[in-house]
């Protein structure tokens, strides 16, 4: 868990500068609280020559991601996805989000969902690339920041 936090913090702390003071504050506490949590599908973390360099959070639902005032989504939530700054550029982040499809696919959903903001350009172009489509439906405002959503269909696993 703990390396899992560090990485986290590592990834996203390059937001602080484009929030203010009282938002970078609930973010990175929010952040810090769900590593903690017990709610998860899976806590991953993706490691290279032995140090932790990625990590995600995978959930059943929304109301497991986000609490029960969520939008309602009853597939897995992918959350919390970050590699840090230095190891970047190497497919880090291609690898946790495929290794959470397989883990949706192997508890037979249909779709995988996430959100985000445009604050995380890159991870937007990252997303559309391998196939996740937006739902504008899904999303909501948290501290005037648009969530964006995204959701791919999942194909059967074929497992031989």
């Amino acid at each position: 868990r703990e390396s899992i936090e560090q990485v986290l913090l590592d990834a996203y702390d390059q937001f602080q500068a484009m929030l203010s003071p009282p938002q970078w504050e609930e973010y990175s506490s929010n952040l810090i609280t769900a590593t903690l949590a017990n709610n998860t599908l899976a806590k991953l973390l993706a490691e290279v020559d032995g140090k932790a360099v990625g990590a995600v959070l995978l959930y059943t639902s929304s109301a497991t991601a986000y609490g029960p005032a969520s939008a309602t989504i009853d597939y897995p939530i992918i959350r919390l996805l970050g590699v840090k700054r230095a190891a970047r550029g190497q497919g880090i982040a291609t690898a946790l989000i495929d290794a959470c499809i397989r883990l949706a696919q192997e508890t037979g959903a249909g779709y995988i969902y996430l959100h985000t903001s445009d604050l995380m350009r890159e991870a937007i172009a990252l997303y559309e690339k391998l196939g996740f489509e937006r739902v504008p439906e899904k999303e909501f405002t948290s501290q005037t920041i648009l969530v964006k959503c995204y959701r791919r269909q999942l194909g059967s696993l074929n497992v031989q």
